[in-house]
This record gives structure tokens, C-alpha cells and sequence, in this order.
């Protein structure tokens, strides 16, 4: 990607409540200071997000495979090397990763309906079937949960995008946003 489309805040003149994202990625990333630039953008960007991963109707690694499916499927190179880089260090592997783009590689058919669930609703082709589907494994509750994931990502997706983020060179190297689908 080339370089961003605005300047970035430096990380000197950043609020002291972005230090926790620092801590908790192990890196700064060029989104927060995009986003510093409106600070009442950026508290309610980094409050959406932790409250959405912070919920646990869903375990975390799922809402990150969602995350990692809608941005892949929107073309998101940023937030597909976030998410899909989370994975890998979180102990996932490249095969595994590779088959959430391809859910029905997964081998676990909750899973499988969430993937495919986001796929659509990452293209806003979700129909009464696909939800008959996902209600067959969650609740309510957890549909939520998923469905803020989506939404959350699709957002984020459009505003990287639009901003021309670059990855940062911790995640370059992770490599998940050059990950494509599984063969048949």
C-alpha cells in the first residue's frame, strides 16, 4: 500500500490512553494516529472496539476470524494483516487461517455458519436462511456479538481504505493480508 493518504499524529503528541493499545498489540498502530486527529473519533473508536472484544457471549479468536473473513472479503489489506496476524500469534496456523476463508474447511460447523454468515453479511447478502443457520449454533446473545463484529469491521474496512493505511512492518512480515482462499 502506498504511504497514508494524511499525516499521522506522532506518537509523542498521542492522548496517554492510547498507550493501552501499545501494550496490548505490542506496537503502535498508524490507525490510532490517523484517528488522533479527531480525539472525540479516536475514544469512541477505541471504547467500540474494547467493548466489543471485550464481550464474551463469543470467544475472542472467533470474533478475530470474523474479523479477519469480513476484512478479507472487503479488500481490507490493514485490518486483514491485524486480525489475521492476531491469529498467528496467537498460535494459529498459516493452513488454518487460510481455511476461515473458506469456512467449509473449518471442521466445526459453529464456526463454519459464523464464516459464512460474515462472508454474506460483509457483502450485505444475508438472507432468512443464512440466520436460520447461524441460530442454529448461537443465541441471541452471541448473534450480537457477531453481527457488531461485522458491522465494526466493515467500518473499518472503508475508513483504512479510504485513509490508505500502510501496514505496519510488524505485521508486514506476519504476512496474513497475502493469505488467499484454500483450494476446493
Amino acid at each position: 500500500m502506498s504511504k497514508a493518504r494524511i499525516d499521522l499524529i506522532p506518537e509523542d503528541q498521542l492522548p496517554p490512553e492510547t498507550e493501552f493499545v501499545v501494550k496490548m498489540l505490542g506496537t503502535l498502530p498508524v490507525s490510532v494516529q490517523a484517528y488522533a486527529h479527531s480525539p472525540e473519533i479516536l475514544k469512541a473508536f477505541m471504547g467500540l472496539e474494547a467493548a466489543i472484544f471485550s464481550t464474551v457471549a463469543v470467544d475472542t479468536a472467533l470474533k478475530a476470524k470474523v474479523g479477519y473473513v469480513v476484512s478479507k472479503v472487503n479488500g481490507c489489506d490493514y485490518c486483514a494483516s491485524h486480525t489475521g496476524g492476531m491469529l498467528l500469534k496467537g498460535g494459529l496456523s498459516e493452513s488454518d487461517l487460510q481455511c476461515t476463508l473458506r469456512p467449509e474447511l473449518t471442521g466445526d460447523a459453529a464456526v463454519d455458519a459464523a464464516l459464512s454468515f460474515a462472508r454474506l453479511a460483509a457483502k450485505q447478502n444475508v438472507t432468512d436462511e443464512s440466520m436460520a443457520e447461524l441460530k442454529a449454533h448461537y443465541n441471541s446473545e452471541q448473534i450480537i456479538e457477531l453481527v457488531c463484529v461485522i458491522g465494526f469491521f466493515s467500518w473499518t474496512n472503508h475508513v483504512h481504505d479510504a485513509l490508505g493505511l500502510e501496514i505496519e512492518e510488524h505485521y508486514e512480515k506476519l504476512g496474513a493480508h497475502r493469505i488467499n482462499s484454500a483450494a476446493s
